[in-house]
């Protein structure tokens, strides 16, 4: 911003703080934390809970080698389904924002199949083998 609408927007929207110096809002900054808005700690708790079925539903996907797209496609509508015919209205939109999409499934196989064969390269590594 420029220094003019920077003075203006002081003068306007913080006028209790026009004429302190650098180090009065230095120590404001140290004194008070940043707060997140609630509107964004609810995203991220919804991000934390939605993650763990999603790479459940990933490795069902692949166990069962059906195609990535069946589970946008056909596992989301019947767990949504599902739900509201168990746990009521409530639960549809928590579980709508599972992210079940073809690049996704595909992403979580391929970070899971990495993951599994460095632990096997790890384990191997380890073991002492003997060859006549």
């Amino acid at each position: 911003m420029k220094k003019v609408k920077l003075e203006k927007h002081q003068k306007l929207r913080h006028p209790s703080s026009v004429g302190k110096g650098r180090e009065y809002f230095e120590n404001k900054k140290k004194i008070q934390p940043v707060k997140l808005p609630d509107f964004v700690k609810k995203i991220n708790t919804v991000k934390v809970k939605t993650l763990k079925p999603s790479y459940l539903v990933s490795e069902i996907i692949a166990k069962v080698a059906t195609p990535q797209i069946y589970g946008e496609k056909l596992v989301k509508p019947a767990m949504i389904a599902c739900a509201n015919e168990v746990l009521g209205k409530d639960a549809a939109p928590t579980l709508s924002t599972i992210p079940l999409s073809n690049n996704t499934i595909t992403r979580r196989q391929d970070e899971m199949s990495n993951f599994a064969e460095e632990k096997i390269v790890e384990i191997l590594q380890k073991k002492k083998f003997f060859f006549p």
